[in-house]
């Protein structure tokens, strides 16, 4: 749903007569004259209110999301500015701040420290973009770059706009504009699709391909308000949380100290009783399995060193009765729909049960999400072993503590 604090000039049948479509036409369109007409819709907003929900797939054409992370955005295009950058702040729907732009630095919540940072990227200055800054952005890329094919669809009561071309360096958008990315040289497909209320005018969902491999990150919004407050820098500010900022170099000092502290309390403490949804949707909990050793793997989608730690995760749950030995995964993404998730443990190859991270059971052994991370705890739980990252000697180490607490005895570096 759209509100508006302002009224629309030209509405879509006025649109569509003035470009010789109607809204039923078999044929394709031509997408350029609603791309124009998009633009000078956002070229309206002063302020934006709205639900943002992101969602993560893991190939281009996958079907299914790996991951979705709601948002509340305000977004505030400030008096004179030239940049097309809009001022921001995103916020978890729970009421927790997630990030923002002033103008001039970027904040980070990364639970539970704010990171600040100057926003440059080889010498320039390109602050990430909230949601209807990148498509003003990408409909000035769609007008004037010529490679790229844009076609255009009916979609019922919107028009879906969809621009892609081959062998290119990946897209991206910041600092107002599309730019290729030079962290990303590597030619490859660009494809970007959006979806066009025929009503307003407005767009309600944009997706893009990023990293490598590709995938697809889609970001739908809802429940839109349309110049309802004025635009100023203190919109936005006031939504920054009051608590020390650290930037790059201070706050990677502090995570580190933040994680050995939380270690401590890991190896001094019970393991946590959460309930997980596991990537069949049945429940689990740690709770029951005393009496066991357990082997509990914290990894994320997005990290290439979890794969490594696969095989691992297999051979020891073949070796070991599972009256004797409890090995669990738990994925970081933890919102992901269950054909993703097993399609991704399939193409993995991970044999062992994967649980799906609930928001804190994660964050309760690592509180910046580092991954993959592999604890193995005794039969009562009171001693445990703690493997950050994984390389060619730690699946020897994850073994040999396993059999230490098997046999009653400690491992070594514990």
């Amino acid at each position: 749903m759209i509100t508006k604090g302002w009224t629309m000039i030209a509405v879509t049948a006025a649109i569509l007569a003035g470009v010789g479509m109607t809204a039923s036409a078999e044929v394709t369109p031509d997408a350029f004259p609603v791309i124009k007409s998009m633009r000078k819709t956002l070229d309206r907003i002063k302020t934006a209110e709205y639900d943002m929900t992101e969602y993560m797939y893991l190939s281009p054409d996958a079907k299914h999301y790996i991951n979705s992370e709601p948002y509340n955005y305000t977004e505030c295009f400030l008096e004179g500015d030239t940049t097309g950058v809009s001022v921001y702040a995103g916020m978890m729907t729970d009421g927790t701040f997630d990030r923002a732009y002033d103008g001039e630095l970027s904040y980070y919540f990364l639970d539970p420290l704010l990171n600040i940072q100057t926003n440059e990227i080889d010498g320039e200055v390109k602050p990430r973009m909230a949601y209807f800054a990148h498509v003003r952005a990408l409909c000035d890329y769609m007008l004037d770059y010529d490679k790229l094919s844009v076609s255009m669809s009916d979609g019922g009561d919107h028009w879906i706009v969809e621009a892609e071309t081959e062998d290119h360096p990946q897209i991206s958008f910041r600092g107002g504009k599309a730019y290729s990315d030079p962290r990303m040289p590597i030619p490859t497909r660009v494809h970007f699709v959006t979806k066009v209320d025929k009503s307003t005018m407005l767009p309600t969902s944009t997706s893009y391909l990023t990293g490598m491999p590709l995938q697809k990150i889609e970001m739908r919004v809802e429940n839109v308000k349309i110049n309802e407050a004025d635009p100023t820098k203190e919109l936005i500010t006031s939504k920054i949380p009051d608590m020390p900022r650290y930037p790059n170099r201070e706050f990677s000092i502090e995570r580190r100290r933040v994680n050995n502290e939380q270690f401590k309390y890991v190896y001094e403490n019970p393991l946590p009783t959460d309930t997980l949804r596991m990537s069949d949707d049945s429940q689990y909990s740690l709770t029951g399995t005393e009496g066991k050793v357990r082997v509990i793997a914290l990894m994320s989608v997005n990290c290439g060193v979890s794969s490594s730690l696969y095989p691992t995760l297999n051979k020891i749950r073949e070796k070991y009765a599972p009256e004797e030995v409890e090995v669990i995964s738990v994925l970081s993404e933890g919102a992901g729909e269950r054909e993703a998730i097993e399609e991704y443990m399939t193409k993995a190859g991970l044999k062992v049960p994967l649980a799906r991270d609930n928001g804190r059971f994660y964050k309760y052994f690592a509180p910046s999400k580092l991954s993959p991370m592999t604890i193995v705890a005794d039969r009562e739980g009171n001693r445990k072993f703690l493997q950050i990252g994984f390389n060619n000697k730690s699946e020897g180490s994850i073994i040999g503590a396993i059999e230490k607490y098997l046999n009653d005895s400690e491992p070594e570096g514990e």
